[in-house]
C-alpha cells in the first residue's frame, strides 16, 4: 500500500468517525506525515534440542532462561479537528464528512459498516 492510499484510508477513517459523532467538517491539525516512536518488548523462554542415542533421538529441553529484545516502530498519526459546520477564519483545508466519504468509498470500492444494509 502507497503512502497515498493510506493517507487516503486515513481521511476515510477520520471521516467516518466525524460522521458517527454528528460533525459535518474535519481539518487536519499539523504535519500530515508526522510519526511517533513506538517499542515494545517480548520475551521467549530458552530451548535448546539435543540429539541422543544410536538412532540420534531429538531431545528438547526448556530452560528457564529468556531473552529480551525491544523493538522500535515509526506509526503515523493524523491529527484531526471536527467541526458541527463549516469553520470560519483561515484553514488550511476543511473537508466535508460527507463528501469524503461518497469520493472515497467510490474510489477504493468500500462499503462503511454503517452504510451496509442490515
Amino acid at each position: 500500500m502507497g503512502y497515498d492510499r493510506a493517507r487516503d484510508y486515513a481521511m476515510l477513517r477520520a471521516a467516518e468517525i466525524g460522521r458517527e459523532l454528528g460533525y459535518t467538517h474535519f481539518a487536519i491539525e499539523g504535519e500530515q506525515n508526522a510519526t511517533e516512536t513506538k517499542e515494545f518488548s517480548y520475551s521467549l523462554p530458552s530451548q535448546s534440542t539435543s540429539y541422543v542415542g544410536v538412532y540420534r533421538t531429538p531431545v528438547t529441553t526448556y530452560g528457564n532462561q529468556t531473552f529480551s529484545e525491544t523493538v522500535r516502530f515509526h506509526r503515523p498519526m493524523l491529527r484531526v479537528q471536527y467541526y458541527q459546520r463549516p469553520p470560519e477564519g483561515r484553514h488550511l483545508e476543511v473537508y466535508e464528512v460527507s463528501r469524503v466519504i461518497e469520493d472515497l468509498c467510490s474510489r477504493y470500492d468500500v462499503i462503511l459498516p454503517a452504510d451496509r444494509p442490515r
